[in-house]
């Protein structure tokens, strides 16, 4: 079968898919492969932590601020 296999769903070659987990926009390449997309995050300082995305696909998932 002609294409790739992420978080469960099948995509077909040259198709993306918007992950959860981790969060990532997922590209099916012709060989079966897969390449990925992450998230642009701000830098946090003065001690602050990222705080975690929601559990929604890509972009949605995608940590916004530092907390």
């Amino acid at each position: 079968i002609e294409g790739c296999d992420v978080e469960g769903s099948h995509i077909n070659v040259g198709d993306t898919f918007a992950g959860t987990n981790p969060c990532v926009k997922w590209t099916c390449d012709a060989n079966g492969s897969t390449s990925g997309v992450g998230c642009t995050v701000p830098v946090c300082e003065d001690g602050k932590k990222l705080n975690e995305g929601p559990a929604k696909p890509f972009p949605d998932c995608c940590p916004t601020k530092c907390v």
